[in-house]
């Protein structure tokens, strides 16, 4: 029985700590992210350790403040090619359809991702917010999150696709 119980304890321990490592919850603190994510709203990430899908939402560190967190958008990752000119979004040559967004897509450029890399965009467009057009693209090993799940307000939880 001792060794059982040590088994299951050992067990337990282990994924708790596993855990700790993966999953952390956060307060979205702006407007940047409305529709899609509110302000005060309450979410759960878990740590990105491979390759990120396109239009996953992610929390990173701000480049130039990496103790302010952001929730933001990864509209393109690993080597894309993205375009933004005249109010559109264009990855590898493609036009993006952003059901998301709110608001005028402001700026121009061109950005050409390296493998583990990523390009983030805000939903709320009509907000005056930091992302990748004016930090430029973002590492992943850099300690990024991808939200999976709101858990507050009740009245709007709810898991996340992409």
């Amino acid at each position: 029985m001792n060794r059982l119980r040590l088994v299951v304890t050992a067990a337990v321990a282990a994924v708790a700590s596993w855990l700790v490592r993966s999953l952390a919850r956060f307060e979205a603190t702006d407007a940047s992210m409305e529709p899609t994510i509110r302000e005060g709203d309450y979410l759960v990430a878990t740590r990105v350790r491979h390759k990120l899908p396109r239009f996953a939402l992610v929390v990173i560190p701000h480049p130039g403040n990496p103790d302010m967190l952001l929730v933001k958008r990864a509209v393109a990752v690993d080597g894309d090619r993205v375009q933004i000119e005249g109010g559109r979004l264009g990855v590898n040559e493609q036009p993006v359809p952003q059901p998301w967004a709110t608001g005028a897509l402001a700026g121009a450029g061109t950005w050409d991702l390296e493998s583990g890399e990523m390009f983030v965009l805000s939903d709320n467009r009509t907000t005056d917010t930091a992302d990748s057009r004016t930090f430029g693209p973002v590492a992943v090993a850099d300690g990024v999150w991808r939200v999976r799940f709101r858990y507050w307000p009740i009245t709007r939880i709810g898991g996340f696709s992409g």
